[in-house]
């Protein structure tokens, strides 16, 4: 299984964070994504994703601002597997 979970500086807002391209916008998150087998880590990543956003033609009931995630443009590795692993050791001990 792959569980994916947004690090907490890409909760902040920024101008930077995101990007307007033509008709659509890239939208930048940093990620922790984690394989597992069984239960068991096997492989561990922070990634900075860049979302594409584009216009959505669907009822503003249902969703106001009619815009929706239409994929992944960009995927950039920011730190390997195994500071990754380093990271969630210390955070997991409560450092």
């Amino acid at each position: 299984s792959r569980s994916l979970s947004v690090l907490p500086s890409s909760a902040i807002y920024s101008d930077k964070a995101v990007q307007p391209v033509g008709n659509h916008w890239i939208v930048w998150l940093d990620v922790n994504i984690t394989d597992r087998v069984n239960g068991v880590p096997v492989n561990e990543s922070v990634r900075r994703l860049g979302l594409r956003v584009v216009r959505y033609d669907i009822d503003r009931e249902a969703n106001p601002w009619q815009l929706a995630i239409d994929g992944i443009e960009h995927d950039l590795p920011l730190i390997g597997e195994k500071e990754a692993k380093n990271i969630n050791a210390k955070t997991s001990k409560g450092d």
